[in-house]
């Protein structure tokens, strides 16, 4: 039977989230998660920990795992080590003299008396003190490779398969798995952001109240990092180029300064700048699952502005390129794995790479029928900036990444709080959708397979330009949600809205692979 993104009263289920991309063969026809079922499959940070752990001790395949950061109890990467000369880098962010250690160096980009972490004592830990969790396996000597799960506590599914794919590696004895191992040296962070990640029974009873600390027993799965203390209370009081939520947290993906020329304010992305800096990969991948991106043709008669999201305009897609029929674009026709690419021009010695790598996730994400694909360069809503799109470029790291449509939601700005009101700027953390859960983590996990089997046969056969990457359509829109709670009267307050990616409309930069 063959199955199509259209068809969202049954899902088709080959790696079940408690279980392994060894079983992929095991398919079965589920019903959509209730939102008490997604939750209890989702695991708290206590979990991972105990699943990571318990792997490594059972493990057939060599695993090393624990913390992120050595901090004295057995760390994977020991960053207290001198700051490389020969790194990329601002080599007096501590002052002039000699030179300080990652772990000083990554603090030290946060200018006395200003908010952000300065405690070295700190890096490798949450805000609330919960370690980050990682795991080393392959051969020492070869290529290294580092992924990064749910830097926004919200963008659940990456995590969950990101365990499977690890259990896979450490039992398996596939051909492709030994291949892997023996090519690459793969460090693995489950979770990046502990606090805005952590799961419970609390989650989705009522609207988390903005303004105030994330507790251990109201969870999180929120977008950002839990830290009463960002942004300073109101929008003249707040740190030059905060971005986050005033009195709630960091939007840690935001603070990547791996130069380390500008402040590195959340712990958690100072771990993550460490840990590269120590581990010096060749590739970085970051997992994320975020708006949902649409490649549809837009019906150009339909954009119409309107006085929100700073008159970012709505529009509507044709149905289908095969279709005479014009319409609102059905939300199980949307993107559901975008890949967001490095802007790289011709002569960019990465480019091969980008363009196959790119190209191979996406065709196998849609020969398994999960969904389609297409590339995306990252936006920024609410400044009118396209996003950095690869910081790690100036230390010499491919930055690589993709998205697994989840929320139609938004999260915008800075947000002040008068009296527990919102003042200024716009946000909103809806959580996940269940029903299309277990479709996000197998997608994850085949994207997340496909990518070591890349860089591993990447060690043998260089890329070539030649990848088809043409074929891979452009994202062109996103579907987003103004809820009336959060945003006030607006005439999108009921239903989602199709935001077009369009020059004129939202500032987004193209960069056109077919061109070279």
């Amino acid at each position: 039977m063959k199955m199509t993104v259209r068809n969202t009263a049954l899902l088709i289920v080959c790696f079940a989230i408690i279980g392994s991309t060894s079983n992929a063969g095991a398919c079965e026809f589920v019903q959509p998660l209730t939102m008490a079922q997604a939750l209890k499959r989702l695991h708290t940070h206590r979990e991972i920990q105990q699943q990571l752990d318990r792997i490594a001790t059972y493990c057939e395949n060599p695993i090393w795992a624990g913390p992120l950061i050595d901090n004295g109890a057995g760390g994977i990467l020991n960053i207290d080590v001198e700051l490389s000369p020969n790194a990329n880098v601002n080599h007096e962010v501590c002052g002039a003299g000699s030179l300080p250690s990652i772990r000083e160096a990554v603090t030290c980009t946060v200018p006395e008396g200003e908010r952000g972490n300065r405690d070295p004592s700190t890096v490798g830990f949450s805000t609330q003190g919960r370690p980050l969790w990682a795991v080393r396996m392959g051969n020492p000597n070869g290529v290294r490779v580092m992924y990064w799960t749910q830097q926004h506590g919200n963008e659940v599914a990456s995590t969950e398969a990101a365990l499977n794919v690890i259990r896979t590696l450490a039992f398996g004895r596939s051909r492709w798995i030994k291949n892997v191992l023996n090519r690459l040296d793969i460090v693995i962070v489950v979770r990046a952001n502990p606090d805005g990640g952590e799961v419970g029974q609390e989650c989705f009873l009522s609207p988390y109240p903005i303004g105030q600390p994330i507790t251990a027993e109201s969870c999180g799965l929120t977008r950002y990092t839990v830290d009463p203390t960002a942004g300073g209370g109101f929008i003249e009081d707040s740190e030059e180029d905060f971005r986050g939520v005033v009195g709630r947290g960091y939007d840690m993906n935001r603070y990547h300064h791996p130069d380390l020329f500008r402040p590195v304010r959340p712990k958690e992305t100072q771990a993550l700048i460490a840990a590269a800096l120590a581990f010096s990969p060749e590739y970085i991948v970051d997992l994320h699952g975020d708006l949902f991106k649409g490649d549809c043709d837009i019906d150009m008669e339909s954009i119409a502005p309107v006085p929100y999201l700073g008159g970012i305009p709505g529009a509507t897609c044709l149905v289908d390129k095969d279709d005479d029929q014009t319409g609102s674009m059905p939300a199980d026709d949307l993107i559901h794995f975008s890949y967001i690419s490095n802007i790289v021009s011709n002569d960019d010695p990465s480019l091969p790479q980008s363009y196959t790598l790119g190209a191979n996730l996406i065709r196998a994400v849609e020969r398994r029928q999960l969904g389609l694909g297409a590339r995306f360069s990252q936006v920024a809503l609410d400044v009118g900036a396209v996003e950095e799109a690869n910081p790690y470029d100036s230390i010499g790291i491919n930055l690589v990444g993709w998205e697994v449509g989840q929320v139609p939601g938004v999260s915008l700005g800075v947000l002040a709080i008068k009296d527990g009101t919102p003042t200024i700027g716009m946000t909103t953390d809806t959580g996940f959708d269940p029903a299309r859960l277990l479709n996000a983590v197998e997608i994850n996990e085949v994207a997340l397979v496909a990518s070591l089997k890349n860089f591993a046969q990447f060690t043998q056969t260089p890329p070539s330009n030649d990848a088809a990457y043409c074929d891979i359509r452009t994202a062109v829109s996103v579907l987003v949600e103004l809820p009336e709670s959060v945003f006030g009267p607006n005439p999108y307050s009921e239903f989602p809205v199709m935001v077009p990616l369009l020059p004129g409309t939202v500032p987004v930069q193209y960069f056109d692979a077919c061109s070279r």
